[in-house]
Order: structure tokens, then sequence, then C-alpha cells
């Protein structure tokens, strides 16, 4: 499991919880040691980057650009509301968040820009050498600073988890295991502008890069308090493996971000999702979703997600559930059930019809 890049990092769900492991992955040391500190300044933009020539490959590696990052500024087109810059530095200094970074890599034998969070910390004989790595066994890679660039070695750690932690893929529902032979076994990265990464990052999302408005503005500016869609009887003539007859998400509020004591703010949403089904069951449930990434993730095994000024997507189903019929709220549904076009309304009753 796991952005945007010239921007502060986002806390997807995978980062949420790798940073939750950062003491057991740092060996319990109380702050970020000085060696990742020199390659991760703790008030300051990072980018490394790496791009090998075609003329530069070896044999078996497919890793054709390689980017490892840390940025603070804000992204606005993301779900969540993000701390401004000042309050993040500050926040992603304290010992028990300041180790983290992100990554994006592309490969020669796919079209997609994969990206990973990461945690960084110190060990070996001496105590000294940097590695980062991915929860949940996602692998690690040894990292050699000389100043101005990097030398990110995977040889020991056996390869790397992208897209993807704790079983979890990201918000464009694809992932990879980055082997040493993909890598190229050592990545020699130097270190560019911060803009390199953050161009790099937004590009990671192309499914939302052409709407940079968040379904979050949407709701709170338009008024939206109610997603519904039916279907008559031509559409699911069409679909036979469709068991919704018709959808709706009524919205309590507009998204309202909290900051608990000493964590980082959520974007939160209340919602109750109703649907009925051909055979004339009706089912209904309120729950909370939590923005994350693009997305918002709601209980009850859906998520929602901007389509544009009229419209949003809800993506039903759990990432571990692509190859089977979606499951949502106890339901199984159809195959042909996995993604609805909801129309967005301002009306207080909103249930499926």
């Amino acid at each position: 499991m796991s952005g945007d890049l010239s921007q502060m990092r986002h806390l997807s769900i995978a980062a949420i919880l790798l940073l939750g492991t950062t003491a057991a992955l740092a060996q319990d040391q109380p702050a970020v040691p000085p060696e990742v500190q020199a390659i991760f300044p703790l008030n300051a933009d990072s980018c490394y980057a790496a791009r090998v020539s075609p003329a530069d490959m070896k044999p078996k590696q497919k890793l054709t650009e390689f980017y490892l990052y840390r940025l603070y500024d804000p992204n606005p087109a993301l779900e969540e509301v993000q701390l401004p810059r000042d309050q993040a530095i500050a926040y992603f200094s304290k010992p028990e968040t300041a180790n983290w970074t992100d990554l994006a890599a592309r490969f020669s034998d796919t079209p997609y820009l994969y990206t990973q969070s990461l945690a960084c910390w110190v060990s070996g004989e001496t105590g000294r050498q940097v590695f980062c790595g991915v929860e949940c066994d996602g692998g690690s890679f040894k990292l050699d600073h000389d100043g101005a660039g990097l030398a990110a070695n995977f040889d020991s750690g056996g390869g790397l988890s992208l897209n993807q932690s704790c079983g979890e893929p990201d918000d464009e529902g694809y992932d990879r295991w980055m082997t040493a032979s993909d890598a190229g076994r050592t990545v020699a990265l130097q270190k560019v502008p911060a803009s390199v990464c953050s161009k790099i990052e937004r590009a990671a999302r192309p499914a939302f890069a052409a709407d940079p408005v968040p379904l979050r503005e949407r709701i709170a500016m338009l008024g939206w308090r109610c997603l519904s869609r039916s279907y008559d009887k031509a559409h699911l003539a069409k679909h036979p493996k469709q068991k919704v007859t018709s959808i709706a998400v009524a919205i309590k509020e507009a998204p309202r971000t909290t900051a608990p004591d000493n964590e980082y703010p959520e974007t939160l949403l209340d919602v109750s999702l109703s649907f009925n089904l051909r055979d004339g069951k009706v089912k209904s449930r309120a729950v909370q979703c939590r923005a994350s990434q693009y997305e918002f993730f709601c209980e009850g095994g859906f998520r929602l997600r901007r389509r544009d000024a009229s419209s949003a997507w809800l993506a039903a189903g759990e990432y571990t559930d692509k190859n089977s019929p979606p499951v949502m709220i106890d339901t199984t549904l159809g195959s042909d059930d996995a993604l609805f076009r909801l129309d967005g309304g301002t009306q207080v009753d909103c249930s499926a019809r």
C-alpha cells in the first residue's frame, strides 16, 4: 500500500500505517538519525532522480526512471485537507513521524508510473547504514549518500513493493514487485529541483489529472447532499450481471477536517448508502468515509471519487476483490456492479427508489 509531489506528503492509508511502524523499523531510536537527515532534511524539500537511457540499461534491467523525494507543500487537488507547509514541517519533524519519504518509478515493460511511501532508518554493523523500506515485508534497499547524490542498492532487500502495502493497492488499482534485477541492482540518483518530483508525482495519477477539483470541494461549494441514480429496464437488459437497480448516497454535511491530539488531520464525510436489488431487497447503512489521496474510502466496502461538476463515481468492493464480484455493505453484487456514475443533487430526501 501508498500522492503528488511539490507539496507536503499526503498521508495515504498505507502511509499512516507505515508511520505507525516507524519505531520498529528504526530499532526504537528516539529521533531520526543524522545519516537520514543528511539525505532528507527535516525542514526542506528533497528530490533525487535517476533516468536510465536504453544504452545504459543493465542485463534484465527494466527500471528507466526512479525518483526519491520528500515534499511539504499541500496539494489542493487531494481529497485530504492538508497542513500548510510550515505546520507540515513542524509536524513531520517530530521523532515519531520524521523518517518518511516517497518514491516514483517507471519501467520499460509497462506504461504505468508507480509510487510508494517508505520509512528510512539506520542499521548494519556500524549502526550508520541507511535503509529505506516498505511495511508488511514490502522489501527494502540500502541507501548511500555522497553529498551530491545517492546510490540505492537492492541486492540485500529482496526487491520492493510498489503501489501496494499490506495487501492494499493504491487508488489506481495496479501494483508491482520490483526485483533487484528490474532495478539494475544499483541505481545512481542525482539531486534535482523539487519541482521535478512534484511534476512526476502528479503524473502518477492520470485518472485524476484532468480534473483538479476534489469531490469534497464540489460537495461544499455546490451544496450536494445526494448522489443517486436509477436504472431503467433498457439499461438493465444490456447489463444482465448488474444486480443494483437504483443507488443513492445521502450526504449528511460537507466534509469536515479533524485533528486529534498529536495526530495528522483527517478529512471525514458522513453518508448513508442505500440501494435496491433486482430481487426486490433494499440495503442501507450509515457509514463514515475517510479521505485518502484522490478518494474517500468508506466503511462497508466502497469508495467515492470525483467525476465532473455534475456527478461522482462510486466504486464498489475492496481492491482485494477486484477479480471477484464486489461486496458492499455485506451484500455480494454482480460483476457489472463495480462502478456507478451518480448524479449530484441538493435534495435532502435521498434514498434509492
